[in-house]
């Protein structure tokens, strides 16, 4: 993400969730997935950052934002 490649940064973070699941490893692909306009996407991640963090502020705050985001969108279509 510091490279600005928000895309690779995604791909990255979904190897390493699927090899060893870890709280920020789903925090930081909930982040990527939200920067790339995928908003139920990234609450997937960020629902399972919040189960296993013990200090999920950060995870919750973005959850919300995804939230938000998918109250944005028409899901209709």
């Amino acid at each position: 993400m510091s490279a600005k490649d928000v895309q690779a940064a995604t791909r990255l973070l979904q190897q390493s969730a699927q090899l060893d699941p870890q709280f920020k490893t789903f925090e930081l692909l909930g982040e990527c997935l939200l920067k790339s306009a995928q908003p139920l996407e990234a609450s997937v991640a960020l629902r399972k950052a919040v189960e296993i963090g013990n200090k999920p502020y950060r995870a919750l705050y973005l959850l919300g934002q995804a939230w938000n985001d998918l109250g944005k969108r028409d899901l209709s279509t």
